[in-house]
């Protein structure tokens, strides 16, 4: 593993925990409405590992820093934020230099509605708990609700 150079493309888990429930709801392989009373029962049942959910749910919903090797293990990698896409690219351009070129930028919309619209502050700190580990190892912070996804400077 330490040959190569990890790159990861990533999420603040709030944003991203919405677009696979509506992924999910779009693509009928829920018995659910957008709406936030299905929403916080989808997150009831990542947040249990619930056998209801199906293999692809898990995968989309791991935290997304089980896809890397664990923190303590010396790889050399980079994150792409989704909410920081043209800064991250800049900053990797360093090691990737075609990454310099890129005319990229990203607004987070999971769908034409604003997934604040369905989350409340506590449900949002509870998948914040969940992804602990996300919200430290990619440099998110908590956001407050009607603030755009946070990324420490």
């Amino acid at each position: 593993l330490s040959d190569y150079h990890w790159i990861d493309s990533v999420r603040h888990p709030v944003a991203r925990l919405f677009s696979a429930f509506t992924f999910q709801v779009a693509k009928e392989r829920l018995a659910a409405t957008v709406c936030t009373a299905h929403f916080e029962e989808f997150c009831r049942l990542v947040f249990s590992n619930s056998p209801q959910l199906t293999q692809q749910q898990r995968l989309h919903t791991w935290p997304q820093s089980m896809w890397l090797p664990s923190a303590s293990v010396p790889v050399r990698f980079s994150i792409i934020r989704q909410e920081s896409l043209a800064e991250d690219l800049k900053r990797m351009s360093r090691d990737v230099p075609t990454f310099g070129s890129a005319r990229l930028s990203h607004i987070g919309k999971s769908f034409e509605g604003k997934w604040r619209d369905y989350v409340s502050l506590d449900l949002q700190r509870k998948i914040e708990e969940y992804y602990a580990e996300d919200m430290m190892r990619f440099g998110y912070r908590s956001i407050s609700i009607g603030q755009e996804c946070g990324v420490a400077k």
